[in-house]
């Protein structure tokens, strides 16, 4: 148990002797380097900064003391838990085996030593093989296998040797690619659109207790950049609870080819925060559009063509 008390003695052991051999100089002593008064000054600075230690420890062992006093036990000591991801080779379509145990070791650095951690149960590393994808559609009553008519959850397929990424995050990201759902005609019709998009979890995550944040992205063409906020509205609160996610005032959004598929995309992932015990298991994801165009806005349209469309997914 640590707290941030105020030092009782804030000096260290180079304030002393500056302090000690100020004081001896205005008194006309004067101690070269080297000789010894200048090394009795430096080891009374040694002693001195071995006692202020001390001395500031007290306000943290008074407490301990209080806290034990009144029958407040300390924790358990424990060990540091974090997220390994293994990688299969792809070479084979063998399992891999991970058993319990298995030492792990970060990268050490000039300022960081390096850490060794074992795995805290059994993993079996699985080539990921996506044989394909079912679409729902609430206007049909059968279910088919497709792959260009449903919000997609991508599964990157496992590349390279296999290895452990102890120093850097896993990405935690999903995205969703609908042609009907995400392409327009026009910019008029992109502009005016409102997708919501309606989720419900498996699992609720807690941001607060995490301090993760969820970015909704998009491919601009270049790079993938935040939708503008003033055109997002979640009603599930980082995924805390179900509820919708309402997206207007889109912007122009290209297309960019993720998982080995070219389409027009939208992201979402999950960015920062200090621990990841708390994330969001989501179950189900539908969409819907709507596009709404005043008559001012459509007078160069069509005299047939519609100003209101809903579609949805």
């Amino acid at each position: 148990m640590t707290r941030d008390s105020p030092p009782l003695y804030p000096q260290d052991a180079l304030q002393v002797v500056s302090d000690l051999e100020a004081k001896l100089s205005s008194s006309g002593v004067q101690c070269r380097e080297g000789s010894a008064g200048w090394g009795l000054v430096r080891l009374f600075g040694r002693v001195a900064e071995i006692l202020i230690n001390r001395l500031n420890q007290v306000p943290e062992k008074h407490f301990r003391a209080f806290l034990n006093a009144a029958g407040v036990d300390l924790l358990a000591p424990r060990a540091a838990l974090m997220d390994l991801t293994f990688t299969h080779s792809g070479k084979t379509d063998a399992v891999v085996r991970v058993p319990e145990g298995t030492q792990a070791v970060s990268v050490q650095t000039e300022s960081k030593r390096e850490v060794v951690f074992e795995t805290v149960r059994n993993l079996n590393v699985v080539p990921v093989r996506i044989a394909g994808c079912l679409s729902i559609d609430p206007r049909a009553t059968r279910t088919t296998p497709s792959r260009s008519r449903m919000p997609w959850l991508v599964l990157r397929r496992l590349r390279g040797v296999l290895r452990v990424h102890g120093q850097r995050e896993r990405e935690r990201a999903f995205y969703i690619a609908d042609d009907e759902l995400l392409e327009f005609a026009d910019a008029a019709s992109r502009e005016n659109a409102t997708i919501t998009l309606s989720i419900r979890l498996e699992a609720a995550g807690d941001h607060l207790k995490d301090g993760w944040d969820l970015e909704l992205i998009h491919w601009d063409g270049t790079a993938w950049q935040n939708l503008p906020s003033t055109g997002v509205r979640d009603c599930t609160d980082k995924l805390s609870h179900d509820g919708t996610v309402t997206l207007t005032h889109l912007p122009e959004i290209a297309k960019v080819d993720v998982a080995g598929t070219e389409r027009i995309w939208l992201g979402c992932r999950l960015t920062g925060g200090g621990a990841r015990r708390h994330l969001p298991m989501i179950r189900r994801i539908s969409g819907s559009r709507s596009i709404s165009i005043k008559e001012s806005t459509a007078k160069s349209m069509q005299p047939s063509a519609p100003f209101r469309e809903t579609h949805r997914t």
